[in-house]
């Protein structure tokens, strides 16, 4: 969903494909070719951001996966997927898909990486001494 949403204004103008349900859109009183402009009006703004809260709920509850897993660096991998995920949610949240990028960069990614580190850490050591 966040693929989707992050590069919705791309794929329409390049593929013309929409992710958005329509629904939503139409109770927003707009249509898709509101995906096609420079900027987001405030309705598909709301729009977007609805999305991205419920996709919130969703990686709220897939926050958890990665402390069951045993292989220390698959979980690592998915909690830094988790982590990028999370953040890439509230970009969308925050920002306009349309005219502003909701996209990691390299030194992003290190960065969150770095910052989630000391946790994922104390996970895995709280984790092997339940055991």
């Amino acid at each position: 969903m966040i693929n989707h949403l992050q590069d919705c204004a791309k794929d329409y103008r390049d593929l013309d494909r929409v992710y958005i349900p329509e629904p939503m859109l139409a109770a927003a009183g707009i249509g898709v070719e509101a995906l096609g402009e420079d900027k987001a009006n405030p309705a598909l703004a709301g729009v977007v951001a609805a999305l991205a809260r419920k996709n919130a709920q969703l990686l709220e509850t897939s926050r958890p996966f990665a402390r069951g897993i045993r292989d220390g660096r698959l979980a690592l991998e998915v909690d830094l997927i988790q982590t990028l995920a999370d953040d890439l949610n509230t970009m969308l949240m925050n920002r306009d898909p349309l005219s502003q990028p909701v996209h990691h960069s390299k030194t992003d990614v290190l960065a969150l990486f770095l910052k989630r580190f000391p946790a994922f850490a104390l996970m895995r050591l709280t984790r092997s001494r339940a055991k």
